[in-house]
């Protein structure tokens, strides 16, 4: 039996989204969650919308953001959660009833299913049959994994520093990492 559940906000475990009619004739999303699917009584873009306010942005932002960031792509991917590592792509137009969204972190493979057809191949075993070449689908998960890297590279707080305590002296300078958690020394140069 299928859960059924009144709102919904993607996290780092959510693995794709679906539109999905209900017998009352109302646009509902069809969620893989982990090893569980279930629907909300929410459509993709609702729940993307509020996903996106949820962690501080906006459907809108996020694609003029992966414009910024890739190209001015026709469907580009969006980044939900740049903390979270939570990036995702749209198998078509997301105004599109039919659109599936993706996330990129859980994709196994995309595999061919026709001429113009393709399976998604997700973590935990879900398979989900997509209306588009395996080709297409492919160029939009790599543009997605394209946009992680370039928004996680301008968001990685690692500062390298050197200190050398001896300068002008035949000792060899410490290099120390900063990141979150404080400083950490690495090394002094020659060592092993």
């Amino acid at each position: 039996m299928n859960k059924m559940r009144d709102d919904y906000i993607i996290n780092r475990f959510t693995i794709a989204l679906m539109g999905v009619y209900e017998k009352n004739g109302h646009l509902y999303s069809r969620v893989w969650e982990g090893t569980e699917v279930f629907t909300v009584k929410l459509s993709p873009i609702e729940i993307l919308e509020i996903s996106l306010i949820y962690y501080g942005s906006s459907l809108e932002g996020a694609i003029k953001a992966a414009k910024a960031a890739i190209g001015n792509f026709d469907m580009p991917p969006i980044k939900i959660s740049g903390t979270e590592g939570i990036y995702w792509f749209p198998s078509k137009a997301p105004t599109m009833e039919d659109c599936i969204w993706f996330s990129v972190n859980h994709i196994k493979e995309i595999v061919p299913a026709g001429i113009s057809n393709s399976t998604v191949i997700l973590e935990f075993d879900h398979k989900i049959n997509v209306n588009n070449r395996m080709t297409v689908l492919k160029t939009r998960q790599s543009r997605a994994q394209n946009l992680k890297n370039i928004f996680e590279t301008r968001e990685d707080p690692t500062l390298t520093y050197t200190y050398d305590p001896n300068k002008g002296t035949n000792t060899s300078p410490i290099h120390f990492v900063q990141n979150e958690d404080g400083v950490i020394e690495i090394k002094k140069d020659g060592d092993g």
